[in-house]
């Protein structure tokens, strides 16, 4: 199955880097809420991925920032491997949720700019590119979740480690 591109506008989503204005409910003028960030990825996903239902697609939330190679670039990397790492040889595992649409959005991106550790980041960046996964072609993997010691379901092991499953990719901005 070839891997969807999508280019989606989500206006208010883009701020300054050095301040985190999701944090602490101190929204600054322009940006809009998370909600409604996660109402308008969602809407882009329902009316994309028709082919799946909820319950068989994976959701990645990636900050493209992040890396040091050129957003265009890292775009193809993902299309190509279905990973943004760059040496993807012998690994067959990502970290995802299960997608069941807009809560799982939003828990992503409060993921990042709410909860601690990563809302303390700086520079803090948007969620700016999502992956979607088939969950068929991934075994789910349990393990004891080092920060917090719980039981996690966010582990996923490819079946065949040269199918990433990877049906989407929404880049925002």
């Amino acid at each position: 199955m070839a891997t969807k591109l999508i280019k989606l506008k989500v206006h208010g989503y883009i701020f300054d880097t050095t301040t985190n204005q999701y944090e602490d409910n101190s929204m600054r003028e322009g940006l809009i809420p998370l909600t409604e960030v996660a109402d308008t990825i969602a809407d882009s996903i329902s009316s994309t991925f028709l082919q799946l239902q909820k319950h068989q697609m994976l959701i990645r939330g990636v900050q493209s920032a992040k890396h040091s190679i050129a957003r265009k670039s890292l775009i193809y990397r993902v299309i190509e491997s279905g990973s943004e790492i760059a040496d993807f040889e012998g690994l067959d595992t990502i970290f995802a949720a299960g997608y069941e649409g807009k809560s799982t959005v939003l828990h992503i991106l409060e993921g990042f700019h709410s909860y601690k550790p990563k809302c303390r980041e700086r520079p803090q960046f948007p969620v700016d590119m999502w992956f979607m996964f088939d969950v068929r072609k991934y075994e789910n993997i349990k393990y004891l979740h080092p920060r917090y010691n719980v039981m996690a379901e966010d582990k996923w092991k490819r079946r065949d480690p040269k199918d990433p499953g990877l049906t989407g990719l929404i880049v925002i901005n």
